[in-house]
């Protein structure tokens, strides 16, 4: 939603100024007229405002959930966490609540003047606490998905980062050798006017390669193709096809897969929890997708659903198919325990996720260990070879 600055006059005939959130400079408008301000000129304020930290939302959620199951009412809740909220746009978010909760809106529709900060999930998971007056679990929900969700991401970092530090670690001292040390060896070489060793030509062609302006082209032309990538990935065709790619490429099939699915489950089993229809679940919970190839095959599923069809038997013929998840997921129909047997099923994928992880991680490192090896072998038998064959020749 827009936040703008504003200049209006009240009925004393003293100028105000402030900033607002408001969908229009009409809404914005009407807003102040109540307040008994007359507004003179407005316009658009902090583009950059839209983002909000998200670990900030899950503490503002965290805060939320344990004053209002403490008895607190939301309006006054809010008015308890606004003075200690650190991220400024945050703060002038939750201002923004209060307002609209004291001219009347639901919780639920002031959330909804933030669909850019606050996803759909835990919208609909307010209004469902709204709906069946259990707004403290519904609060509850929220700020268990956004732990899990974080703690997630928080793992995923964590098994990424020792391969990651290692390439880095690796190309900086490959570039430091090949641009400040190799040059030094190759005039040493010319003096004497040896013969070189095709092992020592190679490098002094990298070398050089390296030192070139060719390379600063290359680096020009990586940046600039994959800027244009980025673009195009927020082009609904090319983003389709993209996404399309993912599930057709053995490489990434599985993982993306099962990725999905991890984040779909986990979101469609606190929806059922809250109250939330199946049906109804299924819509929103797609949205936690972030692969528009598979909300597709939701799509599908959910058409299954409308016809009559269980939904195991919905998702045994769509790409989510797997014995596991069939399984699981009939189970959980016969047994009348539904949404717990989802919520198992996410946990299901989320250990696979890991275990592939660690699996891939476990193979990667030592080949970049490996490869770091035969790299320094290879130099120095490249550089010292012809020094011995310098000594010779001295001597």
């Amino acid at each position: 939603m827009p936040h703008y600055k504003w200049v209006g006059i009240n009925l004393n005939g003293n100028f105000i100024k402030g900033k607002n959130f408001a969908i229009s400079v009409d809404d914005l408008n009407v807003e102040l007229l109540q307040k008994e301000i007359g507004l003179l000129r407005a316009r658009k304020y902090n583009p950059k405002f839209n983002f909000v930290k998200r670990k900030s939302i899950r503490l503002f959620f965290g805060q939320l959930s344990k004053l209002v199951n403490s008895g607190i009412r939301i309006f006054n809740a809010l008015g308890i966490i606004y003075p200690d909220t650190k991220d400024k746009n945050l703060k002038n978010i939750i201002k923004s609540l209060k307002d609209n909760l004291a001219q009347g809106l639901t919780f639920t529709n002031a959330l909804k003047k933030h669909e850019n900060i606050f996803d759909h999930v835990s919208i609909a998971l307010i209004d469902s606490g709204n709906s069946s007056g259990k707004i403290g679990q519904a609060l509850a929900l929220i700020d268990h998905r956004l732990k899990t969700i974080d703690d997630f991401s928080k793992k995923l970092k964590s098994a990424l980062m020792m391969p990651i530090i290692t390439i880095i670690f690796f190309i900086v001292i490959a570039l430091s050798i090949f641009i400040f040390v190799v040059p030094r060896f190759e005039s040493i070489f010319e003096v004497f006017n040896q013969p070189l060793p095709q092992s020592t030509k190679i490098i002094f062609g990298i070398s050089k390669f390296l030192r070139s302006i060719n390379l600063f082209y290359i680096l020009f032309a990586v940046v600039f193709l994959g800027l244009i990538f980025f673009k195009l990935k927020k082009r609904e065709n090319f983003k389709s096809k993209y996404h399309k790619f993912l599930i057709i490429c053995p490489l990434t099939k599985n993982f993306v897969i099962q990725l999905n699915n991890y984040f779909f489950l986990n979101c469609l089993a606190l929806l059922l929890k809250s109250g939330i229809h199946l049906t109804n679940g299924l819509i929103i919970a797609k949205k936690a997708i972030n692969n528009l190839f598979l909300q597709n095959e939701i799509d599908k599923i959910i058409l299954n659903l409308e016809n009559g069809r269980s939904l195991a038997d919905s998702i045994k013929c769509s790409i989510f198919s797997s014995n596991e998840f069939y399984t699981m997921i009939n189970v959980g129909q016969e047994s009348g325990n539904f949404a717990e047997s989802i919520f198992n099923t996410s946990q299901f994928y989320q250990d696979k996720i890991y275990q592939k992880l660690n699996f891939w991680i476990s193979i990667i490192q030592p080949l970049l260990l490996i490869f770091i090896g035969l790299f320094i072998a290879f130099l120095i038998y490249s550089v010292y070879v012809p020094i011995f064959n310098m000594s010779n020749v001295i001597s």
